[in-house]
């Protein structure tokens, strides 16, 4: 059985396990270090606590062992998923060993040598974090969440110049986060840096993390151009914010570049020609492109839109 996400303490799993175990079932449970409910990067401490509650109960019920899966489109690279298979390390043999944030500061000793008490590695919560903004940044509705399949989307509308500040207020919540978003992704950039400076080992795990920061950003970028054109006063500062708006729509291709440059050094970013795809009942996010168009499912048609809106 494996278990994707989920409390590994609410009743449910509790009397699930205790199931197996009464039935004297041989079962080996798996928990995930990425999972498809987490597109491009594993969140809350990357599933450690999910781990370490199934391992714990696996135990309790004597069940034949516990191992750990990823989702290769619910993180798009092995480096974001290999805290989380550490963990399934560490919880694995011994589910009542370290509370998470001790098993973290020694994950961060251990994996790059940086010292517990430094927090070098605090600018992975914040990533963690900013996910759950990116996902849906630019839509007004859609789910690009794998786990339960992509859906059809609708992308958030562009303003108008003959109703100034409407689109503003229409898109007031997205826009007040995506102010959040950029001190986050600030803190998030000093701390990778800072990261990278220190680590005796791993750097190129850190440099997955900068890339990813900075695909996670590119929304946050260009709501807040879009919102600098809404708000501008005269016809002169919405011609700056256009100029704006265009440079986050060049910069797109720059982000991509840089993102898949580093990404491909480890794996590869389309099927080779010939491929054939599996035909099964899923409706997977990386199966959407036989390229790397998948990872940007909402940003490419995004882009586009806009492009088409500023040459009107």
């Amino acid at each position: 059985m494996r278990w994707n996400y989920g409390d590994a303490t609410t009743l449910a799993h509790q009397r699930i396990l205790k199931w197996y175990s009464d039935k004297g079932l041989k079962v080996m449970g798996a928990t995930a270090a990425a999972s498809g409910n987490s597109p491009f990067l594993p969140r809350e401490d990357s599933k450690a606590g999910y781990i370490m509650g199934f391992s714990r109960l696996v135990a309790e019920n004597k069940l034949e062992g516990i191992l750990a899966t990823s989702w290769d489109d619910g993180s798009p690279h092995l480096e974001t998923v290999w805290r989380g298979y550490i963990a399934q390390g560490e919880y694995g043999w011994n589910p009542t060993a370290r509370d998470i944030e001790t098993f973290k500061k020694a994950h961060a000793q251990r994996e790059y040598s940086f010292r517990p008490e430094d927090n070098r590695m605090v600018f992975l919560d914040e990533l963690e974090k900013a996910t759950f903004f990116f996902d849906g940044a630019l839509v007004s509705s859609g789910r690009r969440n794998p786990a339960w399949g992509t859906t059809d989307f609708t992308l958030i509308d562009l303003p108008e110049k003959e109703h100034p500040g409407t689109w503003s207020e229409k898109y007031k919540e997205k826009i007040d986060q995506a102010k959040s978003e950029a001190e986050r992704y600030k803190t998030i950039s000093d701390g990778i840096r800072a990261a990278k400076q220190n680590a005796l080992r791993n750097r190129y795990t850190l440099n997955i993390y900068e890339q990813t920061n900075n695909l996670q950003n590119y929304p946050v970028r260009l709501l807040l151009a879009l919102n600098e054109y809404d708000t501008a006063k005269d016809d002169a500062g919405r011609r700056v914010a256009q100029q704006k708006i265009r440079e986050v729509c060049d910069y797109f291709k720059v982000m991509r570049n840089n993102l898949e440059s580093v990404y491909s050094e480890t794996r590869f970013m389309q099927q080779p020609e010939g491929f054939i795809a599996d035909m099964n009942h899923h409706n997977h996010l990386a199966s959407k492109t036989e390229n790397s168009d998948w990872l940007y499912l909402y940003e490419i048609p995004t882009v586009k839109k806009v492009r088409k809106w500023l040459e009107k």
